[in-house]
C-alpha cells in the first residue's frame, strides 16, 4: 500500500517534469521566432533584389495581365458561339495568369519596394 502510494507520487512527479520540459522547450522556441522576426522586420526597411531584377517582375505581372485579358475575352467570344468547354478553358486560363500577376506584383511589393515606399501608398 505504502509503495503504491510512493509510486503514484512519483509518476505525478515525472508527469509534472514533462509538462515543465515542455513548456520550457514552448517557450524556448516562441523567444527564438521573435527574436527572427524582430531582425526581419528591420531587413524589411531595405530593398532587397536589384532594380533590373525587380523591372523583370514587374514587366511579367503586366504581361500575364494582358494574357490574361487576352483569354477572358476569348472566353467570351467561345461563349457566344456555344462552344462552353472551349469557354470554360479559356476562361479558367485567364484565372490563373491573373493569379500569377497577382503572385508577381506581390514579390515586387515585398523584395523590391522599402516599407517608405508601401507606406506613401496607404
Amino acid at each position: 500500500m505504502e509503495s503504491d502510494r510512493n509510486g503514484s507520487e512519483t509518476l505525478r512527479f515525472f508527469k509534472k517534469m514533462i509538462k515543465f520540459m515542455f513548456l520550457s522547450k514552448v517557450i524556448i522556441v516562441i523567444g527564438v521566432v521573435l527574436f527572427f522576426c524582430a531582425g526581419f522586420s528591420s531587413a524589411n526597411d531595405k530593398k532587397v533584389w536589384k532594380q533590373e531584377d525587380c523591372k523583370k517582375i514587374s514587366d511579367a505581372s503586366g504581361h500575364f495581365l494582358v494574357v490574361s485579358g487576352y483569354l477572358l475575352e476569348e472566353s467570351g467570344k467561345k461563349k457566344e458561339e456555344g462552344d462552353l468547354k472551349e469557354m470554360e478553358k479559356s476562361f479558367m486560363g485567364a484565372v490563373h495568369f491573373s493569379e500569377m500577376a497577382a503572385n508577381y506584383a506581390k514579390t515586387y511589393q515585398v523584395f523590391c519596394q522599402s516599407k517608405q515606399d508601401n507606406n506613401k501608398d496607404d
